[in-house]
């Protein structure tokens, strides 16, 4: 329960965070503005609703250690319409 409650939520939140990451190294690199992890994260949405057992996908959601596929894909999009961040500055906040 301990393990539920205090690093589960952190390890979802450093999967947004390398998400970020990897949409601003897209942009460093020239690769386009990163909106292409949208479309994984959608594939990614698809494929556990078609393997979904009775329950559903997301009604054990809170046990998971990573965000859902459409809250990744949400977020990646704000970001891109955003703009993004300095990698390097996002990683300095973090300390």
């Amino acid at each position: 329960m301990l393990e539920m409650g205090l690093f589960r939520p952190r390890s979802r939140e450093q999967e947004f965070e390398a998400d970020h990451i990897g949409v601003e190294l897209c942009r460093i690199a020239g690769l386009g503005d990163g909106s292409a992890a949208i479309s994984v994260f959608k594939c990614f949405d698809a494929l556990e609703a078609a393997a979904a057992g009775p329950f559903g996908v997301k009604a054990f959601s809170f046990l998971s250690t990573h965000p859902t596929p459409s809250e990744r894909a949400q977020k990646v999009a704000v970001q891109c319409r955003a703009g993004g961040l300095d990698v390097i500055a996002a990683a300095r906040g973090r300390r």
